[in-house]
């Protein structure tokens, strides 16, 4: 298990936003050696376009190609779309970016931010 806050400093539109950080994390579960690698995130379209393997012309196109290039070179079991309210700690996380003065990682650990929401997970 590996979680991380990171903030993106920079004026994207929410879809460019969200691929950019999909592409974070999973560099980062790369990075780490954390195989296989379930994915879960409630950006839908960005799962959509990543599962579908479209949306290459748009203003996404290049972080969803460099997202297909990782997770063909990885041991990549699924990916899905969750509901916010299914998986609070991220939403936690996520949130918790607002009070880091710079990017967070944990692994094997989690902030105190979500210790009393990971049981209902």
């Amino acid at each position: 298990m590996a979680s991380s806050s990171q903030k993106v400093l920079a004026n994207y539109s929410p879809h460019v936003r969200k691929s950019l950080l999909f592409f974070r994390g999973i560099c980062f579960a790369m990075e780490d050696g954390l195989n296989p690698l379930l994915v879960e995130s409630d950006a839908a379209m960005v799962v959509k376009w990543i599962n579908d393997v479209c949306h290459k012309s748009s203003d996404v196109g290049i972080i969803l190609t460099d997202i297909l290039d990782f997770l063909k070179a990885q041991w990549c079991v699924s990916i899905q779309y969750v509901l916010r309210d299914g998986n609070r700690v991220a939403h936690l996380l996520a949130k918790n970016v607002f009070r880091c003065v710079k990017d967070m990682y944990w692994t094997e650990d989690y902030p105190s931010c979500v210790r009393t929401s990971d049981l209902a997970d």
